[in-house]
C-alpha cells in the first residue's frame, strides 16, 4: 500500500538563478517544494527542492539543476547537506514493478549545512542500469523515453535516496575505544556499555520465520538493472509539468 503514497512536484520552465537568493532570501524559499520528509538520528527534517530545465512539445522535462533547503524540525542532532549527485539514474523498482528514476542526496550528521551556495548540475544518465534489466518487463512494455537519456518523462516516478555520510573521525570512528567515541550512529549501532551493537532486524511474515537483515534499506544492482527494497521506506515524487 506505501507504494501509493508520494509527493506531487510541479516541474516548470520559470528559473530562479542564484542572484534572486542572494536578494530576497525569503522569496527564494516561497519558490521551494515538499521533496520528501524523513526521520534519522531522532531527528524529523523535511528536505525541499526546486528544479530548473525545460520542457519540450512532447511534455518531457530536461533538467539542468536542483536546488535544495533541509529544515531540521525536531529532534537534537542537526543533520545537513553535503552534495547531490549529478546523475539521475533510471532503474527497475521492485516495489513498483517499473521504472523509476534515482536523485541521490547525501547529508551528514552534526553538519549545519541548510543549502548549497548555487543550484547543482543534474542530468539523466546517459546509459541508465535500466539497460541491463532483462526481466519479463522489459520484453512486454515500451520504455522508450525512460531509457532515450536528458529527458524526464512525467509519467515515471522519481525515488529519492538519502545517504547519510560517515561522521567525522573525531566524532564516530567505529574502530577505536567505544568510551572515547562522541557520537554513536545510532541507525546501524547501539552501545552495550564498551561495546557496540549491530543492528538487525526481522521482517515479520506472520509465523516468526521472517528474513533477517541489516538496515541497509535499499540495495541498487546497477549489472542487472534494478533496486530492491529490504524495509518499508520507499519515497516516491510525481511529477506534473506546466509551461
Amino acid at each position: 500500500m506505501h507504494q501509493n503514497l508520494r509527493t506531487t512536484f510541479l516541474l516548470t520552465e520559470q528559473l530562479l538563478g542564484v542572484e534572486s537568493k542572494q536578494k530576497d532570501h525569503d522569496s527564494y524559499l516561497r519558490e521551494m517544494q515538499l521533496l520528501i520528509p524523513k526521520q534519522q538520528y531522532n531527528t524529523f527534517f523535511v528536505i525541499y527542492g526546486k528544479f530548473t530545465g525545460s520542457i519540450d512539445d512532447d511534455g518531457l522535462f530536461e533538467p539542468k539543476t536542483c536546488d535544495l533547503f533541509l529544515q531540521n524540525y525536531s529532534g537534537q542532532v542537526t543533520l545537513g547537506l553535503v552534495k547531490i549527485e549529478e546523475d539521475i539514474d533510471v532503474i527497475f523498482d521492485d516495489v513498483l514493478n517499473e521504472p523509476v528514476y534515482l536523485l541521490k542526496i547525501h547529508l551528514k550528521a552534526l553538519h549545519a549545512q541548510t543549502q548549497f551556495d548555487q543550484p547543482q548540475v543534474i542530468n539523466i544518465k546517459n546509459a541508465p542500469s535500466l539497460n541491463n534489466y532483462t526481466g519479463n518487463e522489459a520484453g512486454t512494455s515500451d520504455w522508450t523515453t525512460a531509457l532515450s537519456g536528458q529527458k524526464l518523462d512525467p509519467k515515471y516516478l522519481m525515488r529519492v535516496l538519502v545517504y547519510y555520510d560517515d561522521l567525522d573521525t573525531d566524532h564516530f570512528n567505529p574502530n577505536i575505544d567505544v568510551n572515547e567515541v562522541k557520537f554513536i550512529n545510532s541507525s546501524k549501532f547501539k552501545r552495550e556499555g564498551d561495546q557496540l551493537l549491530i543492528k538487525k532486524y526481522k521482517l515479520y511474515d506472520g509465523n516468526n520465520h521472517g528474513k533477517i537483515f541489516e538496515p541497509l534499506g535499499n540495495i541498487i544492482r546497477e549489472d542487472s538493472g534494478i533496486i530492491e527494497t529490504e524495509i518499508c521506506e520507499p519515497l516516491y515524487v510525481q511529477f506534473k509539468l506546466q509551461k
